[in-house]
Formats: C-alpha cells, structure tokens, sequence
C-alpha cells in the first residue's frame, strides 16, 4: 500500500523531485533511474525494515573493500520480448546487450560465495531468487568474442569458410601488388597507387591512362582526373571472396538463429538478472548518495511518530555543504499526548524550511533512505500525508490563494485519521486576519479530534494561545538574535515565538517615524499579549516539571515502600529459617543421645528392670514428638507461609522453589508442572512447589556488576564498582547492593565511585543513609582509595 497525498502533488511541494534527481544521479543504469523517479513510498514497517537493512549491509561490504560488482546495464526488456518469440532471430546488438546481464550474473554469483553469503545475508538472499544455469554462461562466448565479433570458428562450417577467405584474400593480395607494382613501374597510375570502392580493392589510375589497363572502373575522383580500376585479372578472385563471404553471412545467420533457441529457455532468467542488477544498483545509489551527506538510519516505530533528534533539511544540507555554510539542525520530540507543533517566530526566521524538512524526511524514511539525523532520531510511518504550502491561486479554477487554501483544509478535514500526517504553512493567512485566525482555529480544533500529527507554522496569537492551552499540541518558537537583529534559525520547543516585525523593519533601515507611527497605531495591548503568551508558556512549561517531578518522587517512595516490605518479609522468613535449622540441629542431637540411651536401655534389660527401661524410651519418643513438631511448624511457616494459587503462574514469570532461594525463570507450563531455568540448569517441578519471586538484579553495563550479585544472599560480594555510570543506573545498582547486603552475613562493604566532580560520590552517601541499620559511612586512607571510595559497616 502507498502513501495518500492530499492535493496528489503534495510530494513536489516538498521538492521531493529534486531531491530524486539528486539521488538518480548515483545511479549506474538508465532504468534504475527510471525507477528512482516513480519511487512509491512504502506503509510497510517490514518493508521500510528491510530496505534500511539492504542498505547496512550494502555500507558494511563497502568498508570491508567487499561491494558487490555491478555495472552499468542496458536495458533488455525488449530484446526478450522478442526472443521469446519461437523462431525470431535477435540482432547481434541485441544479444550482447543479454550477454552483459549474463556475465554480470556469473561475476556477482562468484563474489557472493561461501563466508560473504553468510555476512551479507540480505545481498546474498536478492541473489539465491535468481537461478541462471551455468550452460548459459559460455553459449555466447562460443559464438562472440569480448569486443562483440563473431568467432571466425564459432562452427565447423565456418571455421572453413573463414579459413578460405583468408586464403582467397591472400591471394588476391599477392596478386594486386604485383600488378601495381608492373604499373608503378610503367608510370600508370598516380601517386596513391590503390584504394577501396564497392568493397574492392582497385588501382588509382590517372584518367589519360585508363585504356592501358585491363578492367572494370568502379569510380572515378570528383574532379574526373582520377578513375578507380579494379584490374580484369583480380575479378574472377574477387567474384569468389564475394561468394566466401555470402557463405559466411549465411552461416552466422544459422548459428545466432541457433544460439537464439538455446538462449530462449532461458528467457525469463534474465529477466531476472536484469530487475536483480537494478535492484542492486538502487541499493547502492540509496547508500552512496546517504554517504554525500552523512545520512543516517533512524530507529523505527510500529506506530506513527515524530521524535528528531539533530536533524536538517537535506536539500538546504546539500547546498550549504556545497558553500561551505553552517547549517543549524533542530530537535523536534512530540511525545504523549502531544502530537502537534505550533512553530512561530520572525519572517525568514527557518520555519517554513523546518516544517518541510520533517515532510521531506518523512518521504524519504518511508522509501528507505538515509536520513540527515542523529541515530537517536525514532521515525514512525505514516498511510496520509496533508501539505498545504505556498501560494494556491488558480486560474484554471477561478480560485483566489485563500480559497484554494480552504478547498484543501476541506479535504483535510474529511481524511484526516490518527495514521496521517499534517504539514501547514503559515495557516490561516490570505484573508483577514481575525477572520481568517478564527477560521484556523476551529479548523485546528476540529483535526486535532482526528489524532494526527502535524507541524504548523503561523503568525497568529490566537493559535499560540490556542496551542498553550490546548492539550495535545504544543508551542514551538523559532530564536530571534535580539542584540543582533537576526534569525539563528534555532527551535526551542515549550514557547511560542514572536514575529519581531518591528525590529525586522529596523534592520531594513525603515524611517523611525513609519515605525512610530505604526507602533502607535497597534498599541501596547498587541505587544502586552506577546508577552503575556510567552510567560504564561514559561509558567505552564515549569508546573509540567514540577508535577513530573513530583510523579516521579512519589513512584520511588512506593518503590522504597515495597523494598522495605520485602526486605522486612525477608528478614522473618530468615529468622523462621534459622529458627529451624537450630531445631534440626537439636534434632540431630537428640538422635545421637538416642544411640547412647538405647545402648543404656540394653544394659538396664540385662538387669531385668523393665519398667524403667519403658519409661526411659517413653520420654525419648516425647521429646523426639515435640521436636519434630516444631521443625514441621517451622517448615510450614518458612516454605508454606503462603497459599499460592498455581493458575496465577504464566509463562515468563520469575520464581524460586519453596525449599531454595536460587531465582529461575518459567520456560513453558505442561500440566501441573512448570519447565524452570535456573542459570545454565532446567528442570520440570510441580506448580505446587514454587512461589513468585523478583525478577533478578540485571545491568547491560557491566558484566562485573552483574558478577557481583547471587541469589544466594550469604555469598554477597563485598566490593561495588560503579564508575562509569549515569546518576540514575547508580542509584538503583547501590540500593539493590545495599538491601542484599543487609541479608548477607558481611558487617562491611567497600564502593568505588572515583572523585571525579562527587556527583556518584554523593548519590552513595544519600542512598546510605536511607537505611538506619548502618554505624558508619567513611572514606578509607589515601593508599586505600581515599574519596574515591566509601565504606559501609553495619554493628559487628
């Protein structure tokens, strides 16, 4: 499915033509940029996918000095149209041109072998799709040779004509030059002495002379002083070689109209061959055109998008590249709810090139072209794209600018959905402007209600007000150098932007009593709601970071609730654990005491006292009973202290055997019994046995942090290392460290965070003293670290 342009030549007011043009001119074919120009962007994300994959691959084998050899090609669309007609016999113009594809298919067949295949996958899959058998490969060259001339023994027959002719020819040769030389002699013939007419080889005779010698003349010079003979005795030989040569025509008719029938099998083949050289060559002109401007492959979204991260506008890219001028990139993040951008500011000020520089990357992400962005930029696709720029009029219409303005918001209106894309410059303006900003508004109100995107640009107060107030779309300014008096060309999205008329009219050298005048005539209210707009916009943005801030404050005091409850249920089931083992141990006891008792009792039958003996064993059985009780009680309380529900389990889900600690992770649920993975081991277990856990302390920063940390709390290591992270990772690695340590049996753990300028250092200090249980938080000696490290000691 391709994308929707409304109008149709919406594509062309974002100058996407050019920027085709520009890309043709990396292409080796004529057809490839054929294609360039009817390139249809693609609504595919797979799609979009695997031509930005094709092109990374295609970058990688250029590094690696290993790019696929292709060439120019001609196209072969109508010679086998015609070879596949039984029976027709192609031109040897025609032929060739089938035999460029071929040898170039044999040359990109031998280059992607073995290794390559597997590390150019996506080149070496375009080539598994096209099969040409390995016969084809020399039918041609038995018949022509490189410079395109049929070989003199491309068949038997005319391996002997063409050892005839040869023959023929020297005999004529040896035979001509005696006659001129007999002539020369004489004086007959001029100074040239010979020539070729009719294919002929003659003698150059003055015209006085032309009865003295036996022949035909086949010509005479343009001032009729010169005749051109080809002597009587050279004509039987030459009558021949004309017949040699009737023979050999004949027999090259015979053999191309049989190399043509064992080409046309084969016809669809290279076909093939020929859309797989093209393909290449797009993917190569993709990715040596992206390279002239640094392009870059942007992140890619399954749902529509807007979020650039130092991106520009590749044609004004190009062109200053080119001057060797500045170009000033812009971020433009639409996240949430915030779909639209308000962009306002000074005429000439780089709205309108930002507005179409997010159309014109848009046209070319979703025909997988590199883009003039930072790699963090995250791209979405788009089915509809609405563009309104530039002047509208139509004559053939009878339709005045703001009409035809109209006649698209129209058509905006009736197709807009939330998978389209909204481009407007300076909207509302060719009418009044309280009439027209009136109009913009409730036609901005009524798009919004579509969910679209869109990029704006306009001069209104009344639509930044609308965009301040507005959820769903935000305000955009573009700087103005007031000390300066000129644009930067810079964006600041969160603040509407003023037009600074009045100082652009300075600038120009206006008179200073037009611009008192005029500045009369607005009075200070126009200039007070600028204002007013701009700190409201200010007030609005700072709230936004309150609450954010706020929100995030109170997602980590739950997250410390929940790490206080856990870590408190920890603690109880480690004092019930231990509990236990200290009965078990007592058990054990009892059971030695046992054998020693038992032994005794032996002793006291040999005496015949058997009422004491009854009553010893009595009391060994009771104290056995209560023992074990308690243990089973325990064993309740630590392994069963839950009723855990066996459906809540899904596939995914972390948890830990009731009589174990190690964490695993549920592989796949048969029945009653669950598939686990516990570090490299997997085992089947009764549902009945498990109980949620955690999912484990992971970083994808370090693979020694991550070292550091076991499920088994005893073997806590005591060292931290966490230079080189953000404040953020570091806060979160310390407080997990931190609540393992305090189940561990260690009393002191050392962290490295480097002196640096003391931001980690004073994350581990404030986390530190979150937790109460700890005596003392120090720096060691210099030798040992100094500030670079902080130890913790818990009481001994």
């Amino acid at each position: 499915m391709s994308v929707q342009f409304i109008p149709s030549d919406g594509a062309k007011k974002l100058e996407f033509d050019k920027l085709l043009e520009l890309l043709g001119k990396y292409c080796l074919s004529a057809k490839t940029v054929e294609q360039i120009r009817n390139l249809q962007l693609s609504t595919s994300v797979s799609s979009i996918q695997n031509m930005y994959a094709q092109i990374r691959e295609w970058n990688l084998s250029v590094d690696e000095k290993e790019s696929i050899p292709i060439s120019a090609v001609s196209d072969i669309t109508e010679d086998v149209y015609l070879l596949r007609k039984e029976g027709y016999v192609l031109t040897v113009e025609s032929i060739l041109r089938i035999n460029e594809i071929i040898q170039n298919h044999r040359r990109i067949t031998e280059h992607i072998t073995g290794d390559r295949s597997k590390k150019y996958p996506l080149l070496s899959g375009l080539l598994e799709q096209v099969e040409i058998s390995s016969e084809v490969f020399t039918l041609v060259d038995q018949v022509f040779t490189e410079e395109g001339e049929v070989r003199p023994n491309a068949s038997p027959d005319l391996a002997i004509i063409s050892k005839q002719i040869k023959s023929k020819q020297k005999a004529i040769d040896s035979e001509f030059n005696a006659l001129m030389s007999r002539y020369r002699k004489q004086g007959l013939l001029t100074d040239s002495s010979e020539s070729y007419r009719n294919g002929r080889r003659v003698l150059s005779v003055p015209v006085e002379n032309k009865r003295k010698i036996k022949g035909i003349i086949h010509d005479e010079s343009q001032t009729g002083k010169t005749v051109f003979i080809e002597p009587d005795t050279i004509i039987p030989f030459n009558n021949d070689l004309f017949d040699l040569y009737a023979d050999r025509k004949r027999e090259i008719y015979r053999i191309i109209k049989q190399l043509c029938a064992s080409l046309r099998p084969h016809a669809s083949d290279f076909v093939d061959a020929f859309d797989l050289q093209i393909q290449y060559d797009l993917i190569q002109s993709k990715s040596n055109f992206g390279r002239s401007y640094q392009g870059t492959i942007p992140k890619i979204s399954a749902t529509p998008l807007l979020s650039y991260k130092s991106a520009y506008h590749t044609l004004l890219l190009l062109k200053n590249n080119k001057e060797e001028k500045k170009t000033v990139p812009f971020d433009l993040v639409l996240h949430g709810q915030n779909k639209m951008l308000m962009i306002s500011g000074p005429n000439a000020g780089g709205k309108s090139i930002l507005m179409k520089a997010v159309g014109l990357n848009q046209l070319m992400f979703q025909c997988g072209m590199l883009l003039p962005v930072n790699s963090y930029t995250e791209m979405g696709v788009f089915y509809k794209i609405c563009i309104d720029i530039g002047d509208q009029q139509s004559i053939e219409d009878d339709l005045s600018t703001y009409s035809s303005r109209l006649k698209n918001m129209k058509a905006f209106s009736e197709e807009l959905d939330d998978q389209s894309l909204l481009l407007i410059d300076e909207f509302g303006s060719g009418t009044d402007p309280q009439i027209g900003g009136a109009i913009a508004e409730a036609l901005l109100k009524d798009f919004m209600r579509t969910g679209c995107y869109g990029v704006i640009t306009s001069h209104y107060s009344n639509l930044k007000m609308f965009a301040y107030k507005t959820k769903g779309i935000v305000n955009g300014a573009m700087i103005f150098d007031q000390k300066e008096l000129q644009s930067t060309y810079e964006m600041k999205i969160g603040k509407p932007g003023s037009s600074f008329a009045f100082e652009i009219a300075t600038k120009t050298g206006l008179a200073k009593r037009i611009l008192d005048d005029a500045k009369s005539k607005t009075g200070k209210d126009n200039v007070k709601v600028e204002h007013l707009l701009t700190d409201l916009q200010k007030e609005k943005k700072m709230l936004e970071k309150k609450v954010d801030n706020l929100e995030n404050r109170q997602k980590d005091l739950e997250r410390l609730i929940k790490n206080y409850e856990n870590l408190h249920g920890e603690l109880e089931y480690k004092r019930k654990k231990l509990k236990m083992e200290q009965k078990a141990q007592k058990l054990s006891e009892k059971n030695e005491e046992n054998k020693r008792l038992e032994k005794l009792i032996r002793e006291i039958k040999e005496e015949k006292n058997l009422e004491k003996a009854k009553r010893l064993s009595k009391e060994i059985k009771a104290d056995k009973k209560s023992l074990g009780g308690d243990i089973d009680r325990l064993k309740k309380d630590v392994y069963y202290h839950k009723d855990i529900d066996v459906k809540q389990f899904k596939k995914g889900d972390y948890v830990k055997l009731k009589t174990g600690s190690e964490i695993g992770k549920i592989l796949e649920i048969q029945k009653k019994k669950a598939e686990i993975s516990i570090g490299i081991m997997r085992m089947f277990v009764p549902l009945t046995e498990l109980v949620p856990a955690r999912e484990p302390i992971e970083t994808n920063r370090r693979k020694s942090v991550t070292s550091q940390f076991t499920s088994n709390h005893q073997d806590v290591d005591s060292k931290l290392d966490i230079r080189g992270f953000t404040k953020g990772e570091a806060s979160k690695i310390i407080e997990d460290f931190l609540d393992k340590f305090l189940l561990s049996n260690n009393y002191e753990v050392k962290i490295i965070h480097g002196v640096g300028n003391g931001v980690l250092r004073k994350v581990v200090w404030n986390k530190a003293k979150e937790y109460k249980d700890f005596e003392k938080i120090f720096h060691p000696a210099e030798e040992a670290g100094g500030e670079g490290v902080t130890i913790i000691q818990t009481e001994v």
